[in-house]
C-alpha cells in the first residue's frame, strides 16, 4: 500500500558522507546517484533496493547531478575535472566518457530530452544565466 505520510520510506545509503541527486534508469532497475562517501563528490549507481552500488567515477575534481538518458544507455552529468563546470556523457556503467561542452564560463544541470538526442542546460554567460538546447548525436559512434 502506498502510503502519503511517508512512514514506508526505506533507506537506501547509510553512511555519514553526503548521497544526493538520485536518478531512476527509465526501467527503474538502477538508481545513479552523487556521493562522497570516497571522499570527493563522484557517481555511483546501485540496485533500486540500495544493494549493489557501483562506482562510476573516479577523479580528484567533483563529477555531480547524473541523469539517466530516456533510453538508460548514458548518464549525463557535470564535472570540474576541466576547471570549471562542463556537462560530459558517459554509457551507464562508467564508461566511454565524453566531454560535450566546452566553455570557459559555467555549464551545468543537464536534463535530458524525451527523445535522447538532446540535452538542456543552464549556461552561465556573462553573468546571466539562460537555458541552451545541445544537440547529442554521436554516442554511439
Amino acid at each position: 500500500m502506498n502510503r502519503k505520510d511517508g512512514k514506508d520510506r526505506k533507506q537506501l545509503t547509510k553512511l555519514t558522507r553526503i548521497n544526493n541527486w538520485p536518478d531512476f534508469s527509465p526501467d527503474g532497475k538502477r538508481i545513479v546517484f552523487g556521493s562522497t562517501r570516497d571522499g570527493n563528490f563522484e557517481l555511483y549507481s546501485m540496485k533500486s533496493d540500495g544493494t549493489d552500488v557501483v562506482r562510476l567515477t573516479e577523479n580528484r575534481f567533483q563529477d555531480v547531478r547524473p541523469k539517466f538518458s530516456p533510453d538508460g544507455r548514458h548518464i549525463a552529468f557535470v564535472s570540474t575535472r576541466d576547471g570549471n563546470h562542463e556537462v560530459y556523457v558517459m554509457k551507464w556503467d562508467g564508461s566511454e566518457m565524453q566531454r560535450v561542452t566546452r566553455h570557459e564560463e559555467r555549464d551545468d544541470y543537464p536534463q535530458w530530452h524525451p527523445g535522447g538526442k538532446h540535452l538542456v542546460m543552464v549556461c552561465e554567460r556573462k553573468g546571466s544565466h539562460d537555458l541552451y538546447l545541445l544537440p547529442i548525436t554521436d554516442l554511439d559512434n
